[in-house]
């Protein structure tokens, strides 16, 4: 076994408990945490209740040395800021090895044992009364040698350590340790080319994370191709909003698509042209890259692009397409 493998891919995994929004029993909706699949939001959702949690049967004992943690990512992120990480060799006897008591949203947490952690089971625990759902857990460890002697666990937050980035984590890509500590997230390289506070702009839509995906490699320079609206739901005119919204977004940056899900009272026939920006569903043609994700409807953080420019693209649009 590489030590660059997810030692949890695939492995058995269950939760505390199932709502409307799981697929199928607790072990069904656990394993799309460590799955293959690679969820665009949530890969299982529990209940709201106190202390929800989610672990994996890691089916022997390994020398834990790196997880890996993508939270969700086009709403409600901010409900895993604070939560625990717990081993168990037996799935009765817990002990804490990490808690994140800070009130900072994260897309991604990388988190370094510099002791030797032996575990067999890993559960991440929601510490409040609350959902629990995040999009991917990675496990990276070994096999313990026979002459290894004493172990324990001293974990350390790493931040962005060499080679955590989100491209190392698509399925069928497992080796890890690949890029430089130089890697920039797309979202912060985007901010600072448009001068843009980077923290307002993932928080502050709503309970929607604005986020950029498709970005294969470091060489991203900014440059957005399209728009991809997330949340499904919603009064006709806060759809509407978004859609101007999102509109006017992509002029402003030279997008040539704005992917939209089916709304309750939306567009019905796509795709279709708007000012030289072609309209689609999600299910419609190839995905475009690099493209901004999340919810519109509240343009927090990205009202530079509705100065005078904007209130004269909606005007325009208004008239000529309602």
């Amino acid at each position: 076994m590489s030590k660059t493998d997810d030692i949890a891919l695939n492995k058995p995994a269950t939760q505390s408990s199932i709502s409307r929004y799981s697929r199928g029993t607790a072990e069904e909706d656990a394993r799309g945490a460590n799955s293959e699949t690679d969820f665009d939001d949530f890969a299982f959702h529990t209940e709201w209740e106190h202390n929800p949690w989610w672990q994996v049967d890691l089916l022997e004992e390994f020398i834990v040395e790196k997880i890996y943690l993508l939270n969700r990512n086009l709403c409600c992120a901010e409900r895993l800021r604070h939560f625990s990480l717990l081993t168990s060799l037996d799935g009765e006897v817990w002990e804490l090895i990490y808690q994140k008591a800070d009130d900072d949203v994260f897309d991604d947490l990388p988190l370094i044992l510099t002791g030797k952690c032996l575990a067999r089971f890993i559960r991440v625990r929601l510490d409040g009364t609350n959902c629990l759902h995040f999009r991917r857990l990675r496990v990276f460890g070994r096999r313990p040698e026979a002459d290894e002697g004493e172990v324990g666990s001293a974990p350390e937050f790493a931040g962005h350590e060499p080679g955590f980035a989100q491209d190392a984590l698509k399925p069928g890509n497992h080796s890890l340790f690949v890029l430089s500590s130089e890697f920039i997230s797309p979202l912060k390289i985007f901010c600072e080319l448009h001068g843009l506070d980077e923290q307002i702009v993932r928080q502050s839509w709503g309970g929607q994370m604005l986020d950029i995906r498709g970005v294969s490699d470091r060489k991203f320079d900014g440059t957005i191709n399209a728009i991809r609206l997330a949340r499904r739901y919603g009064r006709f005119g806060n759809v509407f909003y978004q859609l101007l919204s999102s509109l006017i977004i992509a002029r402003r940056l030279g997008c040539c698509e704005l992917q939209i899900p089916q709304f309750d009272g939306g567009p019905t026939k796509l795709p279709v042209t708007v000012e030289g920006i072609k309209v689609t569903n999600w299910s419609d043609g190839a995905f475009v890259e690099p493209t901004l994700v999340g919810c519109l409807f509240a343009p927090v953080g990205l009202e530079r692009f509705f100065w005078d420019f904007g209130a004269r693209f909606a005007s325009d649009t208004i008239h000529r397409y309602v």
